[in-house]
């Protein structure tokens, strides 16, 4: 999901152009719905059942703090470099993450009680991406949530219109 927003990002910045813009909502509708339940897992896998509400509640802090800083970063980088500047703010800003992700190690995940043995070899053997591709049920899920974006998107640009009217020279500032 990481590299999806990163590779949308890049799309964005690189080639604002009609089909590469829809390519870089189908991956930023792909990373949306992704990036949270993974976060809740990734969360659950290190510190447990019992600490999990612990866990989920410093994540929304640092998410909400994160996205105040990021909102203000590309509002600046918006209004004093360029409006395609701010996608490759985001690019490099999500850099961090796949840094953060390939130092969890499976070491620090939780043990089964029962078993002694790691969670994911309780599981049994993991999917691969195309067992995903393979079920049907994703593949519908994914339709709806490429529709859904392509239609928010659209909504998107009535909304900023309508709030940046009369803003001025402000418009990638308040955007």
């Amino acid at each position: 999901a990481i590299a999806a927003i990163i590779l949308s990002a890049v799309l964005l910045a690189s080639s604002p152009t009609i089909v590469p813009v829809m390519a870089a909502e189908v991956f930023h509708g792909f990373a949306s719905c992704m990036l949270t339940p993974a976060l809740a897992a990734i969360s659950f896998a290190l510190v447990g059942r019992a600490n999990l509400g612990d866990r989920l509640g410093r994540n929304a802090r640092w998410a909400s703090i994160g996205s105040a800083v990021a909102a203000g970063l590309m509002g600046l980088t918006g209004e004093y470099i360029s409006a395609r500047a701010v996608f490759w703010l985001t690019a490099a800003m999500a850099m961090p993450a796949l840094v953060a992700l390939a130092m969890i190690q499976p070491t620090h995940t939780v043990v089964a009680p029962a078993t002694g043995r790691a969670r994911d070899a309780v599981e049994g053997e993991r999917e691969t991406i195309f067992d995903l591709l393979r079920d049907r049920r994703m593949l519908v899920f994914a339709a709806c949530v490429v529709l859904f974006h392509l239609s928010n998107a659209a909504m998107l640009n009535l909304a900023a219109g309508e709030v940046t009217a009369g803003m001025g020279d402000n418009v990638q500032l308040v955007i």
